[in-house]
């Protein structure tokens, strides 16, 4: 008889502790919430974009990290900070940036967004212009002549045209120590020298881009 109570309390033991069990409902955890993913037109370069991102918090209160996509590529993970600086990209190219936010569950959630890369500035830069009369150096008698010094990436450039003192000279390529030199007449040089007005300016079409620029300069004479 003390058997059969045993086995009886036991059984309603284990049958109380079961149904105490499918009573309890299983934990459910939320997602991270809603964030917002913004890549600036200012924090664009033609080899770089910053992007940055509001704050995503977990309903159930674990700690939100961030991990970020380039073109289905990831560029970092584990993030605690909420922007970043993405470089060595393509000039003049488009991107699709993802920032996913994983809390403590592993529970996740993404903001996208799209942004180009501009187009590379122009490299083309010229030193100093320097205006020299004629000289006769060993013997040889040298016209005078308008020197350009320190030319950089000549070659990105067309329809090259000096204007100065109401001329125009056209340039038509650069001498291998990175100068240009344009010859004068006597009478030209007469009236650079005599000018009142000793400013220059560099016309010139960027190939890249096709568009018409210039630089402003001040010759010396020499």
């Amino acid at each position: 008889m003390r058997q059969i109570l045993t086995f009886l309390l036991t059984a309603n033991i284990l049958s109380a502790a079961s149904c105490s069990e499918e009573g309890t409902p299983p934990m459910v955890t939320q997602r991270p919430s809603d964030f917002e993913l913004t890549v600036a037109e200012g924090d664009i370069t033609h080899r770089s974009a910053t992007i940055s991102w509001t704050v995503s918090t977990d309903p159930d209160g674990t700690a939100v990290t961030y991990s970020v996509f380039l073109d289905g590529t990831e560029k970092a993970s584990g993030l605690n900070v909420r922007d970043l600086l993405i470089d060595g990209l393509e000039e003049s190219s488009p991107y699709r940036v993802e920032v996913v936010a994983m809390d403590g569950q592993g529970e996740t959630n993404r903001a996208t967004a799209s942004f180009s890369t501009n187009e590379a500035p122009i490299s083309f830069s010229i030193g100093k212009v320097t205006l020299f009369d004629s000289q006769v150096v060993l013997g040889t008698v040298y016209s005078p002549l308008i020197t350009i010094e320190d030319v950089v990436d000549f070659n990105t450039v067309s329809s090259v045209i000096l204007k100065i003192a109401d001329r125009e000279y056209r340039i038509h390529s650069v001498e291998n120590d990175g100068r240009i030199l344009i010859p004068l007449t006597q009478a030209e040089y007469d009236v650079l020298a005599t000018a009142g007005d000793k400013n220059g300016k560099l016309s010139f079409t960027d190939d890249r881009g096709k568009e018409q620029k210039e630089i402003l300069f001040t010759y010396r004479v020499n």
